[in-house]
């Protein structure tokens, strides 16, 4: 069966090749799509690695800078301290100085008027002081008769 078993081996043979051409191609598409893949894996890899580390340095940043604050505010509240204690400590000796004026005026208004007079009730023996105009209270600190009435 000579031509037609000719074609039939040159088919075979086509066929053949054919088969072995595109195992040949699919494993050559195979293997370029497995190095995109490594590729695309470690471009993924790498992105992640440097978002890895821009964060870490960023909180690093965030962390100096917060320390940075927290030393600042530290510094503003003793600066505060401080202030606060030097007007505490003014207002004391002001208030110290209006006191001991105070006092003192007090008994040289009380040596001055150390004169008594007695109540204008003839029923109470009780002595009012007198100011240093020479005039006494307004009411008896005993029976509470007004002073002031003639």
């Amino acid at each position: 069966g000579g031509t037609a078993n000719a074609a039939d081996i040159v088919k075979a043979m086509a066929d053949s090749q054919a088969a072995s051409s595109a195992a040949s191609i699919k494993d050559e598409m195979y293997q370029k799509m497995l190095g995109i893949q490594k590729e695309a894996t470690q471009v993924a890899i790498d992105a992640h690695k440097s978002a890895a580390d821009s964060a870490l340095r960023s909180s690093e940043n965030m962390a100096k800078v917060a320390s940075a604050a927290a030393n600042n505010s530290s510094e503003g509240y003793k600066e505060a301290a401080k202030i606060a204690q030097t007007t505490n400590e003014k207002s004391m000796e002001s208030m110290a100085k209006v006191a001991t004026a105070t006092a003192g005026k007090k008994e040289a208004n009380q040596s001055q008027s150390s004169s008594t007079l007695e109540c204008k009730n003839p029923q109470c023996d009780t002595q009012i002081s007198v100011n240093a105009e020479g005039k006494p209270k307004k009411f008896c600190p005993k029976c509470g008769f007004n002073q002031h009435e003639d």
